[in-house]
């Protein structure tokens, strides 16, 4: 069987494809729910807990796809909160939060992107990899609402479906 992985940082994100595909936890350290072909892995913030629990997972499971799904901030206010952004060339990841970054160009940023990539890429081939980012904020907030950042998930999950089920 294929399993795909899907990578999300936080359980916020990623509660909305729980409930949808009627996951079952399998492991806890690192948060893991499976439900029909799919590894929904809960990794934690940053590079550390981003490398540690993909290693984990490529590890003890045979996965042929894995995404990254989850939030990011923009550096532009002309894009809506909640547009989905699927391997977009402009996106930074970094340790810590970004604020108030400007620059010409449209810039995405994140804390799993790069780490999730540098990872995978030593298991899978990169068209077996996709990165999908949800904008959240303006790069002007500290600490997001958990129920804001699942009602993104909520409603693009058809378009996320779309692009996981490829």
């Amino acid at each position: 069987m294929e399993i795909k992985l899907l990578h999300f940082a936080l359980l916020s994100e990623a509660i909305y494809f729980i409930e949808k595909f009627k996951a079952k936890k399998i492991n806890s350290n690192p948060k893991i729910f499976k439900a029909k072909n799919y590894l929904i892995l809960i990794g934690g913030v940053g590079e550390q807990n981003t490398k540690t629990s993909l290693e984990y997972i490529f590890k003890n499971y045979k996965i042929k796809k894995a995404y990254n799904i989850g939030i990011a901030g923009c550096n532009k206010k002309t894009v809506k909160l909640g547009e989905v952004f699927i391997n977009f060339n402009n996106l930074t990841t970094q340790n810590t939060p970004a604020f108030n970054k400007s620059s010409e160009n449209l810039e995405l940023f994140d804390m799993e992107a790069a780490f999730f990539k540098e990872i995978c890429l030593k298991y899978l081939n990169e068209q077996n990899l996709k990165i999908i980012k949800v904008v959240s904020d303006f790069l002007d907030k500290e600490k997001l609402q958990k129920d804001f950042v699942k009602s993104l998930f909520v409603k693009n999950f058809k378009k996320i479906l779309e692009e996981i089920d490829d």
